[in-house]
């Protein structure tokens, strides 16, 4: 039997306006549809409007009640202030959370 492969998706909003809200809705479409087309199951969602301490908080949390292999993100740039932040983050999630980091840009 195979695995299940589980994931979240994390997004951030440029804003609350009715065209951000449309281009977050199709990044989640985007990268719900090549979860599918690779056999893994979308467990959550994370919307945040803050930074990355807010995800890996809510990582934390949904760890107690999912198994989460992977997190994908439509594009680093949005949630981490630079490259350097976004590798930090990257290895915290391996290290503690046994979770794989992935972006579509």
């Amino acid at each position: 039997m195979n695995e299940i492969r589980t994931c979240a998706i994390v997004v951030k909003p440029l804003s609350t306006s009715k065209s951000d809200l449309e281009v977050l809705a199709k990044q989640v479409a985007q990268i719900t549809t090549k979860c599918c087309r690779n056999n893994i199951l979308v467990v959550d969602i994370i919307v945040t409007t803050s930074n990355l301490k807010d995800v890996t908080k809510r990582v934390a949390s949904l760890t107690e009640h999912s198994e989460v292999k992977y997190l994908f993100f439509y594009s680093a740039k949005t949630i981490a202030k630079n490259e350097k932040e976004f590798l930090d983050f990257v290895e915290e999630m391996s290290n503690f959370y046994n979770i794989d980091v992935k972006r579509m840009k």
